[in-house]
């Protein structure tokens, strides 16, 4: 039964990221944005309906990169391990509690990060009229992703001493 529930957050999650627009992942492309334009040195503006615009660069930061769906994996992933670890929920209320949070916290820092690498690569790649700026844009964020989720499965497994 528990893993028809995770089917069905799995199938809801990517059903919602299709009808929101970008206005409505303000909750995450903000805070994800004010920490890329802080650590990079770019300026953003935001654009209602677009998302953000890099000043001076032909970019934008719009609904594919808020990490709506890798939020949703990271949680559905959460879950799994705490399920797999056997996980006494009643006996670590709190700490349980903190997850999303945690978990929406470390998203934002991934995809500020991935921000600031892609917008590097794009700039390198600019002057390569043989490589492909989507393909270096797609690889660095599949590699970040991955990474993150190696760190949500040792975070989890040292923070709730899981044994699997």
């Amino acid at each position: 039964m528990f893993f028809v529930l995770l089917i069905a957050l799995m199938v809801g999650s990517n059903y919602l990221y299709d009808i929101m627009t970008v206005n409505q992942l303000y909750w995450l492309l903000y805070p994800s944005g004010c920490l890329f334009s802080l650590l990079s040195g770019f300026k953003i503006h935001w654009v209602p309906n677009e998302g953000y615009e890099v000043m001076n660069h032909q970019i934008l930061i719009e609904k594919s990169c808020a990490g709506f769906k890798y939020f949703s994996i990271m949680l559905i992933v959460s879950l799994l391990l705490l399920y797999l670890g056997k996980i006494k929920l009643k006996a670590h209320v709190y700490k349980t509690a903190t997850v999303p949070v945690l978990i929406y916290l470390y998203v934002v820092m991934i995809n500020a990060f991935r921000l600031i690498t892609s917008v590097g690569i794009k700039n390198s790649t600019d002057s390569l009229a043989w490589f492909p700026n989507n393909l270096a844009h797609e690889l660095i964020g599949v590699l970040y992703y991955l990474l993150g989720l190696f760190t949500v499965y040792f975070f989890l497994k040292s923070y709730f001493s899981l044994k699997f």
